[in-house]
């Protein structure tokens, strides 16, 4: 009677731990689950924005050719500035003669000081 018993009491042990064992197993499952669903909604996601790119990149090629349209045409209405850096030079060199001159006649008029 004591090995029936044993049997029995071992038995009903292992059917505990297997029923826990079930039951975290069941837990893991529904967590597996959540987390499939979310993996899921993340690739939805970047899917949806792979999707999206061509237009993006298109509509910034349309962009880019307009800006590139518009430098053309501020670049055609460019003037060119009379004269030469040397002549710009010339002049300033002359007024600064002008100005030196100036300077020497009031110092001569008022004196030392």
């Amino acid at each position: 009677m004591d090995s029936t018993h044993g049997k029995f009491d071992s038995l009903t042990q292992s059917q505990t731990e297997m029923e826990k064992t079930k039951s975290d197993l069941e837990s893991r499952g529904e967590l597996l689950t959540k987390e499939l669903e979310q993996v899921n909604q993340e690739i939805a996601n970047v899917s949806n924005k792979l999707s999206q790119l061509p237009s993006a990149l298109k509509q910034l090629e349309v962009e880019k050719q307009e800006q590139a349209r518009q430098v053309y045409q501020l670049h055609k209405s460019l003037q060119p500035i009379p004269g030469s850096a040397d002549a710009d030079s010339k002049d300033v060199q002359e007024a600064d003669d002008i100005r030196l001159r100036a300077m020497i006649v009031i110092q001569n008029i008022l004196g030392p000081l």
